[in-house]
């Protein structure tokens, strides 16, 4: 529950106005606003913001107006492909690529066979996880690098040991758990971000169109030797 500012309270807040005021307008007495950098950007952010934000709110309100947005620009909205995965992993650390390589493959009919060993601990430990979950392909190339690995876990089967793949690590045994493609959500699952993206492209086109208003205003006199953008 909210309670009024007390005599003392509200007389501080009274002083404080008066200080900010005073000073805010003997700067511009002084003519401290003038080739201010910062005050000229942030007064060029103001502007540009004041230009477009009133289009942008009200296209936000009307419904039709957004789905069409989402229609014509579903692909901003494509959710990417993700894959839930087991590895096995075999270093080259021991005896070279080539036995890493031939250890991955002797498991790898081990584990077709339907070994019943834990596969965490047929390989060498991997210096980060056994099992990644919902990775996008930006996230296998950041964690594996641009490696066969990183695009053959989107390609194998769900279900079955695959392999020996090759990453910057080592050699790999792969069985994929799932794995969704890219798709594009409904319209209800990503409304937010639909109104988000149209009311930025809304103000910028709004602010665009009310700049060149604004500067049909000015009589703008360039050097000779300037080029013309």
């Amino acid at each position: 529950m909210s309670t009024s500012p007390g005599p003392e309270t509200l007389a501080s807040l009274v002083d404080d106005y008066i200080h900010d005021e005073v000073l805010y307008r003997e700067a511009l007495r002084l003519g401290l606003d003038k080739n201010d950098t910062i005050i000229k950007r942030r007064l060029v952010q103001k502007m540009a913001f004041l230009a477009g934000a009133p289009a942008a709110d009200a296209a936000a309100g009307s419904e039709a107006a957004l789905r069409q947005y989402y229609r014509d620009h579903a692909r901003e909205f494509a959710k990417p492909a993700t894959v839930t995965f087991d590895h096995v992993y075999f270093s080259p650390d021991r005896g070279g690529w080539p036995a890493a390589r031939d250890h991955a493959a002797e498991t790898l009919r081990t584990l077709k066979a339907g070994d019943s060993a834990p596969a965490d601990e047929m390989g060498d430990p991997f210096p980060l996880q056994n099992r990644y979950s919902k990775l996008t392909p930006p996230d296998a190339i950041q964690l594996f690098g641009d490696t066969a690995i990183a695009t053959r876990i989107f390609e194998t089967p769900a279900g079955v040991w695959a392999g020996p793949v090759k990453s910057g690590f080592g050699w790999h045994v792969i069985r994929v758990a799932d794995r969704t493609a890219e798709h594009v959500p409904p319209f209800e699952d990503v409304r937010a971000d639909v109104a988000s993206a149209m009311q930025q492209t809304v103000a910028e086109e709004s602010a665009a169109e009310a700049y060149k208003r604004m500067k049909a205003r000015y009589e703008i006199v360039r050097p000779q030797s300037e080029p013309r953008p």
